[in-house]
């Protein structure tokens, strides 16, 4: 799941898939479980050159579309050690501030689920 989502990063449908999870009622222990496994897996993932949240070689120059980065994916679930992990890769200033199809950015979604621990990541 970590490879699958790393390769999405950038692809303006590419977290579609992975909106179906929303429609799952997922219990909170197993979306800790999910939070612990995924952060391990994403650090010990060897990122391709150049990669970035917003995409591979993605330049500060061209402005980013409104996409779901893989902050939104974390701010959906409460993935805290997630989050941890993203907020130190490229592009996670920007992504903070992008916003997805729905006009939500990451700390917007946080608020709206009630996950006060990603909000003080966000706001940090």
């Amino acid at each position: 799941m970590a490879q699958f989502l790393v390769s999405t990063a950038g692809c303006p449908d590419g977290l579609d898939g992975v909106m179906l999870l929303d429609e799952c009622q997922i219990p909170l222990q197993e979306c800790e479980r999910l939070d612990e496994s995924l952060a391990l897996a994403l650090d010990h993932l060897t990122l391709p050159h150049g990669w970035s949240l917003l995409g591979n070689n993605h330049t500060n120059s061209s402005e980013p579309q409104p996409q779901e980065t893989l902050l939104h994916f974390a701010a959906r679930r409460g993935l805290t050690r997630v989050t941890q992990f993203l907020l130190q890769q490229p592009g996670a200033k920007l992504a903070l501030q992008l916003t997805n199809k729905q006009g939500h950015t990451p700390d917007c979604i946080a608020k709206h689920r009630g996950h006060t621990q990603l909000l003080e990541l966000f706001t940090q």
